[in-house]
């Protein structure tokens, strides 16, 4: 593995100069909790951030609070007695690892880098000990500065773990990166990489999520679905648009994520994405025209799977899976296979506004495999529904194929979607190619198996 590019750009410069200034009174150049090997190396490592605050280990135990210690975290806490809790080192140390093979830096260069992590059940108490500055903005939830980290004990395991995870990710890019990008890059990385399984002493970060059980409290799918519900999703532009203050609110979390699990998915931005880390210490507004420019042409490809990624935000889901997909050919020009294990397929068969056409459909294909396989046909199951329909029913959908069809497009990305079935009609509403899928949610296409053959005529 390389180890990432380390710039020292003049904002990054500017701004730990006058975070330094700032904290003079309650940081000093030496610590009891850093010794002056630790502190050097940190120093090689990147001498722009600030020096930790001196600790009163005294102080500390007398306030109630004890020291957890791992290779690289001290953790201090006022929670007593709990298993996940005290295990809350040896996922930070994984992590770190995970962070190291993700962003391609040496383990080797991190040996000796430790910082300190605040978990609080009782803020007062850090106050008290000295371990809480008053220089820190509110925050509701986790805050990174320097060798230090804030979080607040969470209802759930899971969400505290995520949140230690979350500013692990910010601390790793500030030291390593020697930043960690614009807003919603930075906050939807440490979202992305956040999300994680903690299993039997094993660590998954980056983790794909199957339900709501597995990450409670975290909530942000769920506010997805409400936002798009209300009519206030967001545009690739506006999350790319979104700014520091904005994540006072925990939506903006959810849609950074959303933006970060997109585009580091998606076949058309992956590698451009990958490659932001080699910039994490820009923090202008070049870091978004550089990402732009790489993925320009394909922009308008990635603003339409985006409406459709949204539209349809379930745990478990797949953007590449999710992505618009070209159908395979069948017997004739007006002939097409649809594969069961993919989101919408986009046929060349072109359809005319006003126009209707008829669609009949045959196949037999595997919907699901739960305790055993289940066997459907194009007019689905009607054990199981989706969205109102029968779960593997055979739906239509129609996209732009001209100016006039894309400003026309529906908010999930497609004009007018109808079940279909075995045999269906489907009028269009302005110019464009039919697409097709089978009813699921895209979540859950893992399973599935098989294709279908549409035939399309016009009335």
């Amino acid at each position: 593995m390389r180890r990432a590019s380390h710039h020292k750009n003049i904002c990054m410069i500017k701004f730990y100069s006058i975070l330094f200034l700032g904290l003079t009174s309650i940081l000093g150049s030496t610590s009891e909790s850093f010794g002056q090997r630790d502190l050097d190396v940190m120093r090689r490592m990147n001498s722009m951030m600030p020096a930790p605050m001196e600790i009163d280990e005294e102080r500390v135990i007398a306030n109630g609070i004890r020291r957890l210690e791992s290779k690289h975290v001290i953790i201090y806490t006022d929670i007593r007695d709990r298993a996940d809790v005290d295990e809350l080192g040896q996922v930070f140390d994984l992590g770190v690892a995970q962070l190291c093979e993700y962003f391609e830096v040496e383990p080797e260069s991190l040996e000796g880098w430790q910082v300190s992590a605040f978990l609080m059940q009782d803020k007062e108490k850090f106050r008290k000990a000295g371990l809480y500055p008053e220089t820190l903005p509110d925050f509701p939830a986790g805050y990174n500065l320097g060798h230090h980290m804030w979080v607040y004990l969470q209802p759930g395991d899971y969400y505290t773990r995520h949140l230690l995870l979350h500013e692990a990710t910010h601390a790793f890019m500030q030291w390593n990166l020697g930043g960690s990008g614009v807003a919603w890059y930075s906050e939807g990385m440490a979202e992305m990489l956040g999300v994680h399984r903690w299993k039997q002493g094993q660590l998954q970060m980056n983790y794909r999520l199957r339900g709501k059980e597995e990450a409670e409290y975290w909530g942000r799918v769920k506010i997805i679905n409400e936002d798009v519900a209300a009519g206030e999703a967001k545009t690739l532009e506006q999350v790319l648009r979104i700014n520091s203050i904005s994540f006072r609110n925990v939506r903006s979390y959810a849609w950074a994520w959303a933006a970060c699990k997109f585009f580091s998915q998606h076949p058309l931005s992956k590698s451009q994405f990958a490659n932001l880390q080699s910039h994490a210490d820009d923090l202008t507004g070049g870091f978004n025209r550089r990402f732009y420019r790489a993925v320009r042409n394909d922009w308008e490809t990635l603003k339409k799977d985006w409406q459709l990624y949204i539209s349809e935000m379930d745990y478990g889901i797949s953007v590449e899976q999710l992505s618009i997909f070209d159908a395979g050919a069948g017997d004739d020009d007006s002939s097409f296979s649809i594969d069961a294990t993919r989101g919408w397929q986009k046929t060349s068969f072109v359809v005319e506004a006003g126009k209707s056409y008829t669609i009949m459909a045959r196949g037999r294909y595997q919907i699901a495999d739960k305790d055993q396989p289940w066997p459907c046909e194009p007019g689905g199951i009607t054990i199981e529904y989706y969205r109102g329909q029968p779960l593997g029913m055979l739906m239509a959908g129609m996209i732009g194929n001209d100016e006039e069809a894309d400003a026309a497009l529906g908010a999930d990305g497609l004009v007018r979607q109808k079940a279909i079935g075995l045999r269906g009609t489907f009028t269009a509403e302005s110019n464009g190619v039919l697409c097709f899928r089978v009813n699921e949610s895209p979540a859950k296409l893992d399973d599935n198996s098989g294709t279908l053959v549409v035939n399309i005529t016009e009335k």
